[in-house]
């Protein structure tokens, strides 16, 4: 008496709200009602209001004769949706509530041989078929595209195109139908309970049988195992078992459940299974009951949402670096775990997560319960690096982020007596003697400066590497610094600078200069981090570390 169909492809356009039923009755001349986040409020009462960004799973209870809301991610009860009226016959037992292509929900009543029809409030508005039409024993249904289709205890599947317009039957081939799931290409698999022939089977778009899948006492509900695409799940009431299976019955997992009817996969990864008892978490493969979301006489399990499509997972960089995705796909299925990998670029580390996932674990899981935007952060590395210095002049830049003056670096070089730089504004040079107190001034990112030792020895320095720095360029002669871990040429660094007509260094081994004249091809010497370059501008500009 259950039946669960998971109808892909349709969007939902409207509000799903929990409105008690009585307030439901009590409202419709109220005209003092007005929306706020996620709530309605009419009159003085204030219920919970789902938009069609937030999924819920709907389940029946055929004692309560109610349609309970749950959370697709970790089954709490969300609350009841609406109530099935009595309208035949002295009782009620719906078994599936299913969402149709026009948003509105459409239950099926075993007792009452009907299917009624809701809007998104929960308010009931017509019948769609019942015993007038020839049904009898109804358990699931589905819809294919606009038309639905209804199993029966009178072994057919019966086929609608509108409210009490029956077609031929799509499936009467003597199978005792419970349940019935559509795939996207049209085909179907069904849950046949006829006696000693219980099996799981496939069915073409036409209706006809391709293959029994596997034999299980009494299946219930089919449905997509969202967090596995190619894997399905039936609940079996008298298997006692949870299946997970393929379309060529390969079983992949099997989960013991006493009485299964409804079954689900939650975003968790863990199992909500429904049963005679109520409504149930359970751990996969072990059947472990993890808790009791609802008590009652429960059924089946039926996703309500408007991406069931799938959901979209948006990565964005802050920083040099990239992120996979396994799986990567587009989109995934509600409850789809996704693992994301920070991959930080040379010299870069990953620091942490933002947006839909926080914290710094790498790799790191989501379950896609929604369209998500995840942003990784990635910042720049310490480096250490080390340059070799001469005994007498040398000229040097610092590539890393520093608080220096001439005095500390001249500290930090053994052997070091004498550091001066070369101001391009007056075309001067000022001397700062090391370990004493004149002329001590910063050491400023991009320039660079003339270091005296008394003998070779090098220089460690420890920090961040400069990302990017603005020194101004002069008239005449400019001392700057190539700070970039890229190398380059003199020419290319020279036709970067705005009106540059020489580009010269400093060897310090040799003590001599070398000169490059810019757009002619002599003398045109590799630049690497680290260098001082002497620059020649024929007019001010900016430099910002191009070349």
């Amino acid at each position: 008496m259950i039946k669960k169909i998971t109808c892909k492809g349709f969007v939902l356009t409207l509000v799903l709200c929990m409105v008690g039923t009585s307030l439901i009755q009590s409202t419709l001349a109220n005209v003092n009602e007005f929306t706020s986040k996620n709530k309605i409020f009419i009159g003085q009462q204030e219920s919970f209001c789902l938009s069609r960004d937030d999924p819920v799973l709907l389940i029946p209870d055929s004692t309560s004769d109610t349609v309970g809301m749950f959370d697709p991610y970790d089954g709490t009860y969300l609350g009841d949706l609406l109530t099935v009226p009595l309208i035949h016959g002295t009782s009620s037992t719906p078994v599936n509530a299913i969402p149709g292509p026009d948003g509105n929900i459409y239950v099926s009543d075993q007792v009452q041989d009907a299917v009624f029809v809701f809007n998104s409030t929960g308010t009931f508005l017509y019948e769609y078929a019942n015993d007038t039409d020839g049904l009898d024993n109804i358990r699931g249904i589905a819809f294919r595209g606009t038309h639905l289709f209804v199993t029966s205890g009178n072994d057919y599947v019966a086929e609608f195109d509108g409210p009490h317009s029956r077609l031929p039957d799509f499936i009467n081939d003597g199978s005792d139908p419970y349940d019935i799931f559509f795939l996207d290409d049209g085909r179907a698999l069904l849950s046949d309970i006829q006696g000693s022939t219980d099996n799981v089977r496939l069915y073409n778009a036409n209706g006809n049988l391709d293959m029994e899948l596997f034999q299980i006492s009494f299946p219930q509900q089919i449905i997509n195992d969202s967090v596995s695409p190619g894997l399905y799940l039936n609940a079996a009431f008298s298997g006692d078992q949870i299946t997970d299976f393929d379309l060529d019955g390969t079983i992949s997992q099997t989960t013991f459940f006493n009485g299964g009817r409804g079954i689900y996969r939650l975003g968790n990864g863990n199992l909500l299974a429904t049963a005679g008892d109520g409504v149930w978490e359970i751990e996969p493969g072990t059947g472990i009951i993890i808790e009791n979301k609802k008590s009652g006489s429960a059924r089946f399990i039926e996703y309500y949402g408007s991406t069931q499509e799938g959901y979209t997972l948006t990565i964005l960089i802050e920083g040099n670096g990239t992120v996979t995705k396994n799986p990567d796909q587009a989109t995934y299925p509600p409850g789809t775990p996704v693992e994301l990998t920070a991959i930080p670029d040379t010299n870069w580390t990953f620091n942490h997560w933002s947006g839909g996932l926080t914290g710094d674990t790498n790799p790191e899981t989501i379950t896609m319960i929604q369209n998500t935007t995840i942003t990784s952060h990635f910042t720049p590395s310490a480096l250490i690096l080390t340059q070799n210095l001469y005994s007498e002049w040398n000229l040097l830049t610092i590539p890393l982020e520093n608080t220096w003056t001439a005095e500390t670096l001249g500290q930090n070089i053994t052997g070091c007596a004498v550091v001066t730089k070369f101001d391009g504004d007056t075309q001067a040079f000022t001397t700062h003697v090391v370990w004493t107190p004149h002329d001590n001034f910063p050491i400023v990112n991009g320039e660079s400066y003339f270091i005296y030792c008394t003998h070779d020895t090098n220089l460690t320095m420890t920090g961040l590497p400069l990302e990017a720095t603005t020194v101004h360029i002069y008239q005449d002669w400019n001392l700057i610094g190539w700070y970039p871990e890229t190398s380059t040429t003199a020419e290319s660094l020279g036709t970067n600078i705005t009106d540059c007509s020489v580009v010269t260094k400093f060897d310090g081994d040799t003590q001599a200069f070398t000169t490059h004249v810019v757009w002619t091809p002599h003398d045109n010497f590799i630049i690497t981090r680290g260098m001082g370059l002497f620059i020649y501008a024929t007019n001010e500009s900016d430099w910002h570390g191009e070349g």
